[in-house]
């Protein structure tokens, strides 16, 4: 076993573990959720990471604090827009 193999595995991967825990219990499910569903609209890479589910989840979460707002057409428009 080498030096770089006993810190890499041994002290990084379970401090990494303990720090994704910790943000675990720091944030809400609910706020976590809506933090990965924007992370779909990132424009690096030209959208490299978007993803019509997450962006329909998104106007999902929006719908329930904006009732009025329409939403019935948009699963048309993100796939026309995708393929466009």
């Amino acid at each position: 076993m080498t030096y770089y193999h006993h810190f890499k595995y041994e002290i990084f991967n379970v401090v990494y573990d303990q720090i994704i825990v910790e943000m675990n219990n720091h944030f809400a499910e609910r706020s976590t959720n809506l933090l990965r569903c924007n992370a779909c609209l990132d424009p690096r890479n030209s959208f490299a990471h978007y993803d019509t589910s997450k962006i329909l989840e998104l106007a999902g979460i929006i719908k329930m604090t904006s009732p009025h707002m329409k939403f019935y057409t948009l699963e048309i428009k993100l796939t026309y827009s995708l393929v466009k």
